[in-house]
């Protein structure tokens, strides 16, 4: 399978994303595959991919934001569809208060949302009788 090949988020963008994220003492942001996302609880929230945003509102409102056509699916790669997220219409993306909007949708969404339990760290396993 050939590599994909993601772009860098325009600046601008990245810019409305930080000025649009919530305050919300729970909010983590960091990485994800290299664009910028907003976590709570150790689950994504929010992130750009490329010169988009995208939210996670659960599978309902997600669906029913595409089905209106308000919206469009998240899809990372071709038929790798993320059915509770959506990419935040353009024109709302290229405005702060319209994309702030959004993201604090996405913030209530993730807080409902069970939080991630770290997973154990395992031990280096040996093999007997080396």
């Amino acid at each position: 399978m050939p590599p994909i090949d993601w772009k860098k988020s325009p600046s601008e963008l990245v810019a409305r994303f930080d000025a649009a994220l919530p305050e919300h003492p729970g909010i983590v942001k960091k990485p994800m595959f290299g664009y910028s996302c907003g976590f709570v609880g150790g689950n994504m929230f929010c992130g750009l991919f490329q010169d988009r945003v995208l939210v996670r509102l659960g599978r309902h409102a997600a669906g029913e934001l595409v089905a209106a056509g308000r919206a469009e699916p998240f899809m990372p790669a071709p038929g790798r569809t993320m059915r509770e997220y959506v990419l935040v219409p353009g024109a709302d993306a290229n405005d702060t208060d319209k994309l702030a909007k959004w993201l604090v949708q996405a913030l209530a969404y993730g807080l409902t949302v069970a939080p991630k339990t770290p997973a154990a760290k395992s031990g280096v396993r040996r093999k007997r009788g080396t």
